[in-house]
């Protein structure tokens, strides 16, 4: 887990993990990327895309993407959501970086 705040790392071992999920936590997965060519998998209490969008602009710089799913932002496009009809060019979220 991190904490954005205090920029530490705390590494969970895969029995609290587990324990997370005897909690009924429920955890998302967002996949994220840089202009550097960085990123990884963010694994969270975060419910929507737009809030990891928010999340990882403040935590990494020059971020360029993150996924959910099917749904999607980008700085070139902003947000699709597949499994809405809508689609959102700008959300009131600024650009991350």
């Amino acid at each position: 887990m991190f904490d954005a705040d205090n920029k530490t790392n705390t590494y969970v071992k895969i029995d609290d993990v587990l324990m997370l999920k005897k909690q009924e936590i429920e955890v998302k997965s967002f996949l994220f990327a840089t202009q550097d060519e960085r990123g990884g998998v963010m694994l969270c209490e975060i419910d929507t895309l737009e809030d990891a969008v928010t999340y990882l602009g403040k935590r990494f710089t020059g971020v360029v993407r993150v996924e959910q799913g099917k749904d999607v932002w980008t700085t070139e496009g902003g947000f699709v959501f597949v499994d809405k009809s809508e689609e959102l060019s700008q959300s009131g979220i600024p650009p991350a970086g």
